[in-house]
């Protein structure tokens, strides 16, 4: 297939860290997967297979951000592209939904790869859009994290921040997005 360059691509397709059957859960207006070893729905498949097969002509494009929002998932669906990841260092933008402690640990992991991967700083906004903080050391983001945990468990409501996350190669327009957004 053809793409003009710049072009964006919309595809529908299960995204995780492994490959494994998954099932949908709907459930308060936001949709999430549950990962099975039998095949209920469909079989996930990795960010860095699915940025390979989609096109020759788009594998040699370089990448410059990554957005992730996928209600409790982001985490192994950025684990499943650290290849791309380490590759291209794009801006990562992504939420944090977390539900259970497992998935802590799943984080905890991710921010460690981002760190061996070159990204220096984070930006943290809450679940309605404001800047609230920035980290320029990724282990201070497990206590908000589990902050955020914590308050899901009191309310049943989901609590979540949405996380930025910027190498040195996306630095200077990652600080000036956020200043300027600060500015709106």
């Amino acid at each position: 297939r053809q793409m003009a360059k710049g072009a964006s691509l919309l595809l529908s397709v299960a995204v995780s860290d492994t490959k494994s059957a998954f099932s949908m859960n709907r459930s308060n207006g936001t949709a999430s997967i549950s990962l099975h070893s039998q095949l209920p729905d469909g079989t996930t498949n990795t960010l860095d297979n699915i940025l390979s097969q989609i096109s020759e002509e788009f594998a040699t494009w370089p990448i410059s951000c990554i957005k992730s929002d996928t209600d409790c998932h982001d985490a192994r669906v950025l684990l499943s592209g650290l290849d791309t990841i380490n590759r291209y260092k794009p801006l990562l933008f992504l939420e944090c939904l977390i539900t259970s402690a497992d998935e802590l640990r799943v984080f905890d992991g991710l921010f460690s790869e981002f760190e061996k991967s070159g990204y220096v700083k984070c930006w943290i906004f809450s679940n309605t859009g404001a800047l609230t903080n920035s980290a320029d050391s990724f282990e201070s983001l497990i206590p908000l994290l589990k902050s955020q945990y914590d308050k899901t468990q009191v309310s049943g409501y989901g609590q979540y921040v949405d996380l930025l996350f910027a190498s040195e190669d996306y630095l200077s327009i990652a600080e000036k997005s956020v200043q300027s957004f600060g500015k709106e």
